[in-house]
């Protein structure tokens, strides 16, 4: 969803919203098929020249709707390759 440099790290990251947590929390819907992807999708940006130079971080960002406020957990480093 979002793709970001920060220092040396090119961060991908993937944001899941949820309104409720009956069904489990919004990070816990970033399953193996999903992070193959972005773990693809990472990999071939590193291959452009503009970003050769860094190193690859995969985050998620949980939004939790409960009583009409949000609840934003940020998880740095989420999985790997």
């Amino acid at each position: 969803d979002l793709i970001a440099c920060k220092d040396n790290f090119l961060c991908l990251v993937e944001v899941k919203t949820r309104s409720s947590d009956a069904y489990g929390f919004p990070e816990e819907f970033v399953d193996y098929k999903k992070q193959k992807r972005l773990i693809r999708g990472g990999k071939m940006l590193l291959n452009r020249k503009a970003y050769q130079d860094l190193q690859i971080r995969f985050d998620i960002v949980s939004v939790l709707f409960k009583d009409k406020k949000a609840e934003i957990n940020h998880i740095k480093n989420a999985f790997e390759e």
